[in-house]
């Protein structure tokens, strides 16, 4: 006899037919939370902030946390990207930040953990430090299709020296001087989910028992939402189809030139995690006191 599953994934990646899974909105809101800790930090010490969380091969979870932590843009694992294009929008970043809040240039960004699949330097490419690859050739690991996988800390420690790398200029002097990470993992997963998951949990557990009690296996007990009833409810889908996994480049959730989730992202995760917080809640904007100040 075939079991009944509910679709549980902290990362969101499984099956077409479940709105989300259970544990990616508590997942996504504390990756989010770590996201706007390191807005804070970057501006009031004028640094680069990298976030890398836990992701494996979809970029739900670094998107979700680039858009709910309003950082600047997330750097994708699923598409090709390079380490130059990057860069230069880190740069831009800076600048438009420093602009917009008066103060020194600062920025975050959050870096899918898939970034660098495939080979030791990868998306890091000529300006990773010849150091830092053979530390990363001794600690990575391999996925079931012997690619390379590295762990979201050892992305962080590559992503933060290859970036010093990079912004040193022909006299050895550094653009960007500052750089730091955090690579939130297990933590996004651990103690209680959020109100939203916690309910559903409950009622996919008991949509599992109706089906065996109607004699229907080999099913996934699923989220839906129902316009209907403008909230969430449950269903299920056969257990083949359940399987399938879910990518990001397949939704129109991410916008492959401004690397930033797109207004359909915010609509999906909007009905479990309502609005984005505002920037300004988070950051300090000296213009805004410079003007008020009297002139001697």
């Amino acid at each position: 006899m075939d079991n009944n599953h509910g679709p549980g994934s902290d990362k969101d990646d499984l099956s077409p037919g479940t709105y989300f899974t259970v544990g990616y909105p508590t997942a996504l809101q504390r990756a989010a939370e770590q996201t706007l800790w390191s807005l804070a930090n970057a501006q009031t010490n004028s640094t680069v902030h990298i976030v890398v969380p836990f992701s494996r091969k979809q970029d739900f979870m670094p998107l979700g946390a680039a858009a709910y932590g309003r950082a600047d843009f997330m750097v994708p694992g699923e598409l090709e990207c390079d380490f130059e294009t990057f860069y230069q929008k880190l740069q831009q970043a800076r600048e438009r930040n420093a602009d917009t809040y008066h103060c020194e240039p600062f920025a975050v960004v959050v870096m899918s953990e898939g970034v660098n699949r495939g080979n030791e330097t990868g998306f890091f490419g000529e300006y990773a430090p010849e150091e830092l690859v053979e530390f990363a050739r001794k600690y990575a690991k391999t996925d079931p299709f012997g690619n390379i996988k590295f762990r979201p800390e050892l992305v962080a420690l590559m992503a933060e020296e290859t970036i010093l790398a990079r912004a040193k200029d022909e006299t050895g002097r550094r653009k960007i001087t500052k750089v730091t990470s955090r690579a939130p993992t297990y933590m996004l997963r651990d103690g209680p989910g959020i109100p939203i998951d916690q309910r559903m949990g409950a009622e996919l557990a008991e949509k599992c028992l109706d089906l065996v009690a109607e004699n229907e296996f080999g099913q996934m007990a699923t989220v839906r939402w129902d316009d209907k009833i403008n909230d969430f409810t449950t269903d299920s889908v056969p257990i083949p189809e359940a399987s399938k996994e879910r990518y990001v480049k397949e939704t129109g959730f991410f916008d492959p030139d401004s690397w930033t989730a797109t207004d359909k992202f915010f609509s999906y995760a909007c009905r479990f995690m309502g609005g984005p917080p505002e920037r300004r809640d988070y950051l300090f904007d000296a213009g805004k006191y410079k003007k008020a100040m009297p002139v001697e």
